[in-house]
């Protein structure tokens, strides 16, 4: 599981996946598919080589959520990671 820096309730955050480790040097996503838990709002989406990024906002202070991702490459490999992010209040 990868490890997010924390955010506050408020804040606006772009946080990212790299499938660089799971991927061929030469295979790029053509798709991420993000699963966003209750509290959390998915606020945008982009991906690029091997990497696939969001936009995110809420969350509740004190608690930790875990945001799930599935990468599909031009070679056909599903791979599905999964981060944690806390909130905290600042």
């Amino acid at each position: 599981m990868i490890r997010w820096r924390p955010k506050d309730p408020d804040d606006v955050v772009n946080r990212g996946v790299t499938f660089a480790d799971h991927f061929h040097p030469d295979e790029i996503l053509v798709s991420a598919t993000w699963t966003m838990p209750v509290g959390l709002t998915l606020l945008g989406q982009s991906q690029s080589g091997q990497q696939a990024a969001i936009r995110l906002s809420g969350g509740v202070a004190g608690s930790k959520y875990v945001v799930g991702v599935r990468g599909v490459s031009n070679m056909g490999q599903q791979i599905d990671e999964t981060a944690e992010i806390q909130v905290v209040e600042r």
